[in-house]
């Protein structure tokens, strides 16, 4: 019998912090609507994001502001026409 090795992935519908993490060098690897309000993200790599997830939230997590302000756009790009098409 063939077993099948799931990876291990960080999920997140938070916007915020997924720009950040895109920003910080992780890229998602499936991004798929929720509902027609919300995209969930998928990343791998949990255990170092989730390092990163934790000072994005306690306010500890320094990044440049304009290729911040970049990933936001370029992701909002991306996820507008999956939330239209519902």
């Amino acid at each position: 019998m063939k077993e099948e090795l799931r990876e291990e992935r960080f999920v997140t519908t938070d916007f915020g912090l997924t720009v950040a993490l895109i920003t910080q060098g992780f890229e998602p690897i499936e991004i798929k609507t929720v509902d027609r309000k919300r995209v969930q993200f998928e990343f791998l790599q949990p255990d170092k994001i989730a390092e990163y997830a934790e000072r994005y939230y306690t306010n500890r997590l320094l990044l440049p502001a304009q290729r911040l302000h970049l990933n936001a756009k370029e992701l909002k790009n991306r996820i507008f026409p999956m939330l239209n098409s519902k």
